[in-house]
């Protein structure tokens, strides 16, 4: 063997042993040679293997395949909620015809003159008397038509009493006059009689205690007229009605009716009227100046031991009905 050769079978790789198998027994074949995987191989197959089922997985989720986790299922509530719609829909369509069917909603609208709403209009009580309005505009109402009888003192001249009454049959009562004098009420009744309401008119010594409804309560006006001093009848003891006591001055009666309670109105007074009545302790913040000072159409207004002043602020038909 040459030099060549020796060194080109010293440059030869040796092969391992066990690597190689010969066919024998048949005419010369090529050498067939099986050798095993490397470290190296089997890892960049392993992450071929993986790519590939990665890119396989993506491409399923962008087609929208379906996914392998089962849904959870629905809460109790709304389980509950569905069946019952499904039971509705279904009962629905079992009944058929016009109720399984949703209307719109119709809005429509009728127009009615006064006198229509005056035909269909009943009635009733008003919850309370206006007796004027405070220093801020506001209307003061009175509750004076109860289950149980109310008494009501009112100070001043037959106006101040006849605009009461007035105030009284507009919310609803029937006015009935107790007095010394009734042909000085005649006129009136004679008046308010035009306007629909009827005005019974009765000697003070007349024995009335008929008692009213809540649909018509009674206002009875005891008037003592121009004597101060001049005790009232009785006042009834039935229920929906108001015992109204008009007085020009401050008497023995009236301090008695005004400590026993109720509504107290009063115009301007005296000075002697003012004291006497402020004496009672009974008229809150106001003083006998304030009582003695009042304009022309204001009243002080006296509740459980509170005082108010309010104008009266006649309107043109209380106007025209007083004369």
């Amino acid at each position: 063997m040459s030099g060549a050769e020796g060194d080109g079978r010293a440059l030869r790789r040796p092969r391992p042993a066990g690597t190689e198998v010969e066919v024998t027994g048949r005419a010369a074949e090529p050498t067939v040679v099986a050798r095993g995987a490397t470290d190296e191989e089997s890892r960049a197959s392993a992450q071929r293997v993986s790519r590939a089922v990665a890119e396989q997985l993506i491409a399923a989720g962008r087609r929208g395949a379906p996914t392998t986790v089962p849904d959870l299922p629905p809460a109790a509530d709304e389980a509950a909620d569905e069946a019952q719609a499904r039971s509705r829909s279904n009962d629905a369509r079992r009944r058929g015809g016009p109720g399984s069917r949703i209307h719109r909603l119709r809005v429509d609208w009728h127009e009615a003159g006064p006198s229509a709403l005056g035909a269909l209009s009943g009635r009733i009580a008003s919850t309370g008397v206006q007796i004027g309005r405070g220093v801020d505009g506001i209307p003061v109402r009175a509750a004076l038509f109860r289950p149980s009888p109310t008494r009501l003192v009112v100070i001043g001249t037959h106006r101040l009493g006849r605009l009461m009454l007035l105030r009284a049959a507009a919310a609803g009562a029937r006015p009935v006059v107790l007095a010394d004098v009734p042909l000085a009420w005649d006129d009136f009744a004679v008046r308010l009689a035009r306007t629909g309401t009827g005005t019974t008119v009765l000697p003070a010594e007349a024995p009335f205690f008929m008692g009213g409804s809540g649909a018509e309560p009674l206002f009875v006006l005891h008037s003592a007229d121009d004597d101060a001093q001049t005790p009232y009848e009785e006042e009834s003891q039935e229920g929906w009605r108001c015992d109204a006591v008009l007085t020009p001055g401050v008497g023995p009666e009236v301090l008695t009716a005004f400590r026993l309670g109720g509504l107290l109105v009063t115009g301007r007074l005296d000075p002697a009227d003012a004291s006497h009545l402020c004496a009672t302790r009974l008229t809150g913040e106001l003083t006998p100046d304030d009582l003695a000072g009042l304009p022309d159409g204001t009243v002080a207004v006296f509740a459980d031991g509170r005082a108010r002043i309010m104008r009266l602020e006649e309107s043109p038909g209380e106007v025209a009905l007083l004369g």
